[in-house]
């Protein structure tokens, strides 16, 4: 517990910022429903976003973390086996949660095709099931967190600005509701922190300075 408070006061901008936002963005779901809130994101487009976020996203693929994993390998092996670490908990519990626990939970175009207006951004593939969690930006959130943690806060704001774009473009690119975005976001990011500190304190400090090459 005393190390996990000196990881949240080391970084007390990132996370708090993140909770602020968090916070604000949950407001909107108390008083409408997910339908309505995921509407007013899909009707607010223009081509030049549909470009943005159709390659955005990829920032929260899993290929974007295999290969931070990989460029990791050649700068510590010490970061490396932490990312790979924070990537693999938080993506399985995703999945685990989407495959399982929430199975049922339909995507928007699962549920509201055929709404009118309804804008589908050129060369989306389209998806149906297994709605919540949003695993594109548990994985954001948990690199955003890795970086921040791992690099001594330099550039929190960009690593929550960037996982913050992916969420969004989950929603935007009609693969989620705003509540799987808000529910990946906050397992990436407490996930990712709970995974740093147990195994950062475990794994040899020699580690840092070994790496490819």
């Amino acid at each position: 517990m005393g190390r996990l408070s000196t990881y949240l006061s080391q970084q007390r901008a990132f996370f708090l910022t993140f909770l602020l936002l968090w916070l604000v963005a949950l407001i909107p779901q108390l008083y409408h429903s997910q339908d309505a809130l995921f509407l007013v994101v899909n009707h607010h487009n223009s081509p030049l976003l549909d470009r943005l976020f159709f390659y955005l996203t990829w920032l929260g693929d899993g290929l974007a973390a295999l290969l931070l994993v990989t460029v990791l390998l050649f700068i510590s092996y010490r970061q490396a086996i932490l990312a790979a670490l924070m990537f693999m908990f938080t993506a399985i519990l995703a999945q685990l949660l989407k495959n399982l626990a929430f199975a049922d939970h339909f995507r928007p175009m699962k549920t509201l095709a055929g709404s009118a207006g309804l804008h589908i951004p050129p060369g989306v593939e389209l998806l149906y099931n297994h709605s919540f969690p949003s695993g594109h930006t548990t994985t954001a959130f948990a690199m955003a967190t890795f970086a921040v943690l791992a690099w001594r806060g330099r550039l929190w704001w960009l690593w929550l600005l960037l996982a913050a774009g992916v969420g969004y473009s989950r929603i935007y690119l009609t693969h989620h509701y705003p509540a799987d975005v808000l529910a990946g976001a906050m397992l990436g990011t407490v996930g990712g922190l709970l995974v740093y500190v147990l195994a950062d304190q475990r794994l040899p400090a020699a580690l840092d300075k070994k790496k490819l090459l």
